[in-house]
């Protein structure tokens, strides 16, 4: 079995997990043999509290998901701590070294981008949440 993991936090933007939950979920439930399963971690494996209140469940913590072979680190509010939380930018890292595929939505990619996965790489976010880039 091929696992992904969608990463949750407090202040997680409710759609930016949700929405691909429900892709992914779906998907791996109409097409079985495809061999995929998807699961929510979060760092202690409990409830996080969501940008807008939205409280969801994990299934994993960080510490006893199964081998990941797909991490989505979704964006909202709770990534700007993230990018002040050594433990999590270096479990990011960590997941960097065993995970072949990792995706982000939305301000999810302000923590790659923090704990150095983005060096020398194209990447977005919303417009809002990123600096003016000079063109000049």
């Amino acid at each position: 079995m091929k696992h992904i993991g969608i990463v949750l936090f407090d202040g997680v933007e409710e759609l930016d997990a949700v929405g691909p939950w429900e892709v992914l979920s779906a998907w791996t439930r109409m097409y079985p043999d495809d061999g995929y399963a998807a699961s929510c971690l979060s760092a202690s494996g409990g409830s996080v509290q969501c940008a807008k209140g939205l409280v969801l469940g994990a299934h994993h913590s960080h510490a006893d998901a199964p081998p990941l072979d797909v991490l989505l680190h979704p964006g909202g509010q709770g990534t700007r701590p993230q990018l002040l939380d050594d433990a999590h930018l270096d479990w990011v890292r960590r997941q960097r070294a065993v995970v072949p595929l990792m995706t982000s939505v939305c301000t999810g990619s302000l923590v790659y981008a923090k704990a150095g996965l983005l060096k020398d790489r194209p990447a977005t976010t919303h417009w809002a949440a990123s600096p003016p880039v000079s063109t000049c």
